[in-house]
């Protein structure tokens, strides 16, 4: 395994643990948490991560990541490495930052939540994984056939406004489905709060990255 390799090599103490059903990466990172973990590392995809992070979220145990998913979008927004070497280095050079999570419609989302085309495409890939990151395109070609706008009732500031969207899209994360970047200024911010998209409402929550 290259990722063990990469720790031994620079003489990390560290645990592995398997995850054997969805959730569970969620339950193994709640554990740690308890018995006080510094940090909680996801080795893995954004799907892998975003169930680590559920269980990281208001603790002081870090978030580290070593990229090994399908799309790996979620290390875009704080400059990780994809090669798995260059990312078990970052991780030894980084330092703990603290990065928001957002509530929608009472599920916690730690990158992107959107609805429409993009919903469709992120739909479709999963009949492709296998064709790794290529699989958004795929799905992108094949969503294209079926494509049509809507028109989304948004609130920002207390101010309504109607308008006609093919996709909508909201987050703290800056790229998300194989490489596409919806949200460039997310990096910026760090942080969102008070939007609300018809009955979808973002509450910023907290949680820190080794970063």
């Amino acid at each position: 395994m290259m990722s063990k390799k990469a720790m031994d090599k620079r003489n990390l103490q560290y645990e592995i643990h398997t995850t054997n059903a969805p959730g569970h990466a969620t339950e193994i990172a709640g554990d740690l948490v308890t018995k006080g973990a510094e940090t909680v590392v996801a080795l893995g995809g954004d799907g892998t991560i975003a169930e680590i992070g559920m269980a990281l979220i208001g603790t002081k145990t870090a978030l580290g990541i070593i990229p090994a998913g399908t799309g790996n979008d979620y290390r875009k927004s704080f400059d990780i490495p994809d090669d798995i070497d260059d990312a078990v280095e970052y991780l030894v050079q980084g330092k703990s930052t603290p990065y928001d999570a957002f509530e929608v419609n009472g599920e916690t989302y730690l990158n992107i939540a959107s609805m429409g085309f993009d919903a469709d495409v992120v739909r479709r890939a999963s009949h492709y994984k296998i064709f790794g990151s290529a699989a958004y395109t795929l799905g992108a070609i094949e969503a294209a056939f079926f494509a049509k706008s809507h028109i989304a009732q948004i609130t920002i500031d207390n101010q309504t406004f109607e308008k006609d969207m093919l996709l909508l899209a909201v987050g703290c994360g800056t790229h998300y489905g194989g490489g596409m970047n919806p949200l460039p200024n997310a990096k910026k911010a760090r942080w969102i709060t008070g939007y609300m998209f018809n009955s979808i409402s973002g509450h910023n929550k907290n949680i820190k990255t080794s970063a």
